[in-house]
């Protein structure tokens, strides 16, 4: 692994604990955070979702 992916990695994992402690007690907060992070790995692969 390179020094940046490692440094993008920490910098991320960091952004996602802060994320998780500000909204520990609000599971909709944490859900969309999942859903938000699947719909973006989906979308880098030319995945297309579509909304109901």
């Amino acid at each position: 692994m390179s020094y940046k992916a490692m440094a993008d990695a920490h910098q991320l994992g960091t952004e996602i604990s802060n994320f998780l402690e500000r909204n520990r007690d609000d599971s909709d907060a944490i859900n969309e955070l999942q859903a938000e992070i699947q719909v973006a790995y989906l979308e880098k692969r030319g995945v297309v979702l579509r909304e109901e």
